[in-house]
């Protein structure tokens, strides 16, 4: 019996796929992080009070908003908050020196950069930038769960990822919608069976991890968030594989290698 994969409508966003994968499995558990759990309807609607709050902030179409955080669950509401007001994210890993944070902002010319409060210190040279602190909700709280009526289109950005700038100048490599709809379409052509739960343990300012978060939210499989520099300890890595019963991880070889030589 042949099976039948899922299709991704063409005309449809990012935001938008996963809000129809939310209205689908509303209850199911879409991150992990520690020991607590957000749903898709909690994700989904945390996402639209912070594009409405955005949108207020003077945020439009293809705008272009900073989000750096450590990994969290902010991260994710992050950047789904802010296609949904209609923009485009620029992810910056807290990890990276204070000269990639001036070049990315003087090049981009980005007034908004979404954050935590642990990292103010990063932005104190930078007092043009509206800094939003995303674990201090109480004002973002206050706006509706509804999802903002945007007019955003497949055609439109959905990221600017900067390059790492190893054989020269960094340079922005601009995304559209569309084009990461076909990136998932084809993974989920090709793997054809749905994850169930994704170790998540990368740098989102690297463009792999574009696939790992939307394959995984697309299709209604859990994001099992990995704290900072677990995959370093590979010991603590596997047993932590275990005790989350992951089903997916993507990485390197060797790191294959030495997870494999540590469970036998």
């Amino acid at each position: 019996m042949t099976k039948t994969l899922p299709i991704l409508p063409k005309e449809l966003c990012i935001h938008e796929l996963f809000t129809a994968q939310a209205l689908r499995t509303p209850d199911a558990v879409a991150l992990v992080f520690g020991e607590q759990e957000m749903t898709y309807r909690q994700v989904d609607q945390r996402a639209n009070q912070l594009a409405h709050y955005l949108i207020e902030q003077g945020v439009s179409v293809e705008s272009l908003v900073a989000i750096s955080l450590h990994r969290s669950f902010e991260m994710f509401i992050g950047i789904l908050g802010i296609q949904k007001a209609g923009a485009a994210y620029v992810p910056i890993d807290p990890a990276m020196p204070a000269e990639r944070f001036a070049f990315i902002f003087s090049d981009t010319q980005i007034r908004i950069c979404l954050t935590q409060s642990s990292l103010k210190n990063k932005f104190a040279t930078h007092p043009k930038i509206n800094v939003i602190h995303l674990d201090q909700w109480q004002t973002i709280s206050t706006f509706p769960i509804t999802t903002p009526d945007v007019a955003v289109t497949p055609n439109n950005l959905i990221y600017t990822i900067y390059t790492s700038g190893s054989t020269g100048q960094p340079k922005g490599v601009q995304v559209e919608h569309r084009s990461v709809r076909n990136l998932i379409q084809a993974q989920i052509n090709y793997v054809q069976h749905p994850i169930k739960r994704f170790l998540y343990a990368y740098s989102f300012a690297f463009d792999g991890a574009v696939l790992l978060i939307y394959w995984t939210l697309l299709d209604g499989g859990t994001l099992v968030i990995a704290s900072e520099n677990l995959e370093k300890d590979i010991s603590k890595m596997a047993a932590f594989i275990n005790h989350q019963q992951i089903s997916h991880l993507l990485t390197f070889p060797s790191l294959y290698n030495l997870l494999l030589s540590e469970v036998q």
